[in-house]
């Protein structure tokens, strides 16, 4: 039912029963009139509470506005530029821009932990061994060697014999005197030796699968025996035999019992083949070239060798080998004379009939 309304004009009291007139309220904020509680206050922007069921937000945040005392309260609306803020303090809600609404980081922290349920830790999970192999199978390779496994690492250069080309490997190192050295890595191990240098094997093993060189079986390191060295090196370096069971004179290469490398001398149980020379010896070989002169084609043979010190390449050379000189220097060649027994005959003077 309508309040009828009292005017006062004058000493006269009057009651007006219009009940046409719209009835006003009262903004619990502000004190401005309303016409009606649901559309709330244009002025200061107050809204009536709803029940928390109807809104769509529930954020805790705190409202800054110039001049005025800060207030906290909860997001419950976004109307586009401005949210509508419920106040539990004042039991009321507001109209107000973005520009002043903060959020509320403690309470939302707290209103997070409260909704969320308690964690709860995993079970731990049984270590199996077969699980940790494989993990360490899958595990990287080293970039690097251990302290004290030496310094090592594959070189390869182009050379070219009867006008093709070749590509030999060696394995360059530095003794225990600091000096540098440099073995041949013959094509039949070269692919176990670049699995060893990729697995970063002490260089003292891979001079063993070499050969050994100076280095005896009974020189190395305790980092080649089987407490130190991984299985999968062991293994790699004996083809599945246990290491301890050689007795560090013979190593088998690629499962072949004749061909043996002795770990104390460095050099091959069978007889060495003459397709190559003795290291130590050199490496030479002739090439032959034609030439032309006055419209006639002529051919010229020349030598080329190379001359290493300290496991370094010392001199690249060529010599031009005489018509008298062909057939002997030939012959030498085939039979891998030393270069320097070469070098000798082409230096040497031919005694010309007079």
């Amino acid at each position: 039912m309508n309040t009828p309304l009292v005017l006062l004009e004058g000493d006269q009291l009057e009651i007006d029963f219009d009940l046409d007139k719209p009835q006003f309220s009262i903004c619990p904020q502000c004190s401005s009139d309303i016409i009606k509680l649901a559309d709330g206050c244009d002025v200061c922007g107050w809204r009536e509470k709803q029940s928390n069921s109807v809104w769509p937000y529930s954020i805790p945040c705190n409202i800054k506005q110039p001049n005025h005392p800060q207030l906290s309260g909860i997001i419950r609306q976004d109307l586009g530029e401005r949210f509508i803020v419920e106040i539990p303090d004042a039991n009321s809600t507001l109209t107000i821009p973005k520009l002043y609404v903060f959020p509320d980081f403690s309470q939302l922290d707290k209103s997070f932990q409260e909704s969320s349920p308690p964690s709860k830790i995993p079970p731990t999970k049984r270590c199996d061994p077969a699980d940790s192999q494989s993990a360490k199978e899958r595990a990287p390779r080293q970039t690097r060697r251990k302290k004290g496994d030496g310094t090592g690492y594959i070189y390869r250069r182009n050379i070219t014999r009867k006008g093709n080309q070749y590509q030999e490997s060696y394995y360059r190192y530095r003794d225990e005197s600091g000096k540098r050295r440099s073995k041949y890595i013959p094509q039949r191990l070269l692919d176990r030796v670049q699995e060893a240098e990729s697995l970063k094997l002490p260089v003292a093993d891979i001079l063993v699968l070499l050969g050994g060189g100076k280095i005896s079986r009974g020189e190395l390191s305790g980092t080649s025996n089987d407490e130190s060295l991984p299985r999968s090196n062991s293994e790699f370096i004996n083809r599945g035999e246990p290491f301890s069971s050689f007795d560090g004179e013979n190593l088998p290469i690629d499962g072949k019992s004749d061909e043996l490398i002795s770990l104390s001398r460095g050099e091959l149980a069978t007889p060495p083949s003459t397709r190559r020379r003795k290291q130590g010896q050199g490496t030479g070989y002739i090439e032959c070239k034609s030439i032309k002169r006055q419209g006639k084609e002529y051919k010229q043979y020349w030598y080329h060798y190379e001359e290493w010190w300290e496991g370094e390449l010392f001199i690249k050379s060529s010599k031009y080998i005489p018509r008298e000189k062909e057939g002997k220097i030939i012959r030498m060649n085939d039979k891998k004379a030393p270069v320097e027994k070469i070098l000798k005959v082409l230096e040497s003077k031919s005694k010309r009939k007079r």
